[in-house]
């Protein structure tokens, strides 16, 4: 990441493992989130020597399904409904490479 790359960096969050237990949703969307944290804490972990990446929040942002770059520098969290589909994650990543390759502050989208 050191060589300038980090601009090309696209990093997607895959939902947890869902499964049906006895137990009822509750523990299940317990069991998720704590997934959810971990995925979190781990990529926190590897990307703590990156410059932009080193104000990381503490909990992953409510929803989200990816984070890249923007041209700035400064990274951009990518969200979307509580439940997605893989259409979701789609129009995610369509989002992201278009802010990521496309589109900047200094030079706005022309209509």
């Amino acid at each position: 990441m050191d060589r300038g790359l980090l601009g090309k960096l696209l990093i997607v969050m895959p939902p947890p493992p869902t499964r049906q237990t006895l137990f009822g949703w509750k523990k299940l969307r317990r069991e998720q989130e704590s997934i959810r944290q971990q995925r979190w804490d781990r990529l926190r972990s590897l990307l703590a020597s990156s410059a932009p990446f080193t104000d990381l929040p503490e909990r992953p942002p409510a929803h989200l399904l990816a984070l890249h770059l923007a041209a700035d520098g400064k990274v951009v969290f990518v969200a979307g409904p509580d439940s997605p589909k893989k259409k979701d994650y789609d129009k995610a990543i369509r989002l992201a490479i278009f802010g990521m390759f496309c589109y900047s502050e200094s030079k706005p989208v022309q209509h």
